[in-house]
């Protein structure tokens, strides 16, 4: 096993693609295609939904986005919506712990 140290605080961590104890905080992602293609937690899913960018689960034929609800208050959405306006997102457990998730765009 190689030894993986946190980038943000220099402690030894269990795995590369997990949060550090010490400061919480997942690593830093420069290339999101590149990580995409082994699959990643709902936390970086988030983080790149912030970022501007879909993001789907292995096998999802929609993605989910953070839209602008019109009053300045985001929401998560799916896309494309079936409904006329947006169509709301609410993860569930298995969303929440999958580490399928990808980047679409």
């Amino acid at each position: 096993m190689t030894k993986v140290v946190c980038e943000t605080c220099g402690e030894e961590i269990w795995s590369a693609e997990g949060p550090c104890w010490s400061c919480d905080e997942p690593r830093p992602v420069t290339d999101w295609k590149a990580f995409s293609q082994r699959g990643f937690r709902f936390e970086f899913a988030m983080k790149a939904m912030r970022l501007g960018k879909s993001v789907r689960r292995l096998g999802w034929e929609r993605h989910v986005v953070i839209e602008d609800r019109g009053n300045g208050v985001p929401i998560l959405s799916l896309k494309p919506s079936q409904w006329d306006g947006i169509d709301p997102y609410h993860p569930c457990s298995d969303d929440v712990l999958a580490t399928d998730w990808e980047v679409v765009s």
